[in-house]
């Protein structure tokens, strides 16, 4: 789930040597590819979302907040995308390389199957009403955005859970323990 402490995470388990791959950072990548643009633009046909040819990603949450018709679409489209990117990504590794994925949508996009073991990372709403607040989302978007938020079902997908209402400290430590 968003603002749960998956970044941070990710941040802890790089400073420890390990691969992550980021699929919002590959997800930012094509939002200011111009190709990309074109192409999202022409399969989409999504307007007043861009800024000098590169998808503003608020605009494009307003919009998908106004239009949710839209988001399988665009969440399909951009999904694809990153799945090849990951893929080209894990091709030049190692076999017995250790890549973390941190994929926010793991399950919606279906890139569960890339993973050996999936780590569920997630808190209280309470605090992730909090670590939201600090990205300036409001709390109607943020109901919005858990609509569809299934985190009994994501539980019993993943082989460890992480209840991360803590410290760092405590993030770091849950994160040892597994790995």
């Amino acid at each position: 789930p968003v603002g749960c402490g998956k970044s941070t995470a990710s941040k802890l388990l790089s400073k420890d040597k390990y691969q992550i791959i980021d699929a919002d950072k590959i997800v930012h990548e094509l939002y200011a590819n111009t190709q990309f643009v074109e192409q999202f633009r022409k399969s989409l046909k999504i307007k007043d979302i861009y800024d000098e040819n590169i998808i503003n990603r608020d605009l494009l949450r307003k919009y998908l907040l106004i239009h949710p018709q839209v988001k399988n679409k665009l969440e399909k489209f951009v999904w694809k995308k990153v799945e090849d990117k990951i893929l080209s990504i894990l091709n030049k590794c190692q076999k017995d390389d250790v890549i973390i994925l941190d994929v926010p949508l793991l399950f919606e996009s279906k890139l569960n199957y890339l993973c050996d073991k999936i780590v569920l990372i997630y808190c209280s709403q309470i605090n992730q009403i909090k670590h939201l607040k600090n990205r300036n989302i409001n709390d109607d978007d943020l109901i919005k955005i858990n609509q569809n938020f299934d985190i009994d079902n994501k539980k019993k997908k993943a082989d460890y859970i992480i209840f991360n209402n803590g410290s760092i400290e405590d993030l770091k430590n849950q994160l040892n323990n597994i790995i």
